[in-house]
């Protein structure tokens, strides 16, 4: 199976669509056309996820705060987001990032909550 397969799964599901116009949801780093070996899901995208990814094999994080958000100035491969990208990049670690889509898509986080919460007579905003 390819992490594109993976993708289009989510995306028939999830599509990015229903993202909100200032949200970057989508492919953030990586190539879809690899095979996939493992699959690991987070909030958010720093080096002790990047480390678990690796122990764990995994070449496809699926991320819910896009780590690319906002226009990159500059990337300082020795610091922060530079840092990140460069470890991505050098171990083959795709990542993928669903975040407006998935609180708002049917069955998503916002549909789960309302189900925890017990809420009735909901509707969209």
């Amino acid at each position: 199976m390819k992490i594109k397969d993976i993708i289009k799964f989510l995306e028939e599901r999830f599509p990015l669509s229903l993202q909100e116009d200032w949200d970057n949801s989508g492919l953030q780093i990586g190539n879809i056309e690899n095979d996939l070996t493992n699959i690991m899901i987070s909030l958010d995208l720093d080096e002790q996820t990047i480390q678990k990814a690796k122990e764990k094999s995994c070449n496809l994080i699926i991320n819910h705060h896009p780590f690319l958000f906002s226009s990159i100035k500059s990337i300082d491969l020795n610091k922060g987001n530079g840092k990140i990208i460069k470890d991505l990049i050098k171990n083959d670690i795709t990542v993928f990032a669903m975040h407006t889509n998935l609180d708002i898509g049917k069955g998503g986080v916002n549909d789960n909550l309302a189900k925890l919460l017990e809420l009735r007579d909901i509707s969209n905003l």
